[in-house]
């Protein structure tokens, strides 16, 4: 019925979608060994389940974040920011977000956090 994703556990309906995230993740250079990897995965998931939550990121969305990995909010943040940033960084984020999933990132406009959530909730959309 649920799927584990770091300490948190992910209703089974949405497997799919966690296989497509962690595939995506991981060309373009953000590994599960990251405390971001986790973040990011849930922060999708969270959004695809209520979708007013990319609204309101930093009051609704880090806080239910952090509440599920029992850690502060600001973690949550910093954690996601590092993730895509190593990403952004390594110069994978625009090579395949831009040629495989039709992104429109640029090459010295690191997207935010909210940006980048987004972009991965319609990901997930458009392919499973």
């Amino acid at each position: 019925m649920f799927k584990v994703c770091g300490d948190c556990l992910i209703e089974e309906e949405y497997k799919n979608g966690v296989k497509t995230i962690y595939d995506f993740l991981i060309k373009i250079g953000i590994y599960p060994k990251l405390k971001g990897f986790d973040l990011l995965v849930y922060a999708v998931i969270t959004v695809l389940k209520n979708p007013i939550y990319i609204h309101s990121i930093t009051t609704t969305l880090y806080p239910t974040i952090a509440k599920a990995f029992e850690v502060s909010v600001a973690c949550v943040e910093r954690n996601m920011r590092n993730a895509i940033e190593t990403a952004y960084n390594g110069g994978k984020l625009q090579e395949v977000a831009n040629k495989l999933y039709g992104g429109n990132f640029k090459k010295y406009e690191k997207p935010t956090n909210g940006e980048f959530i987004s972009y991965m909730v319609s990901i997930v959309k458009f392919l499973v």
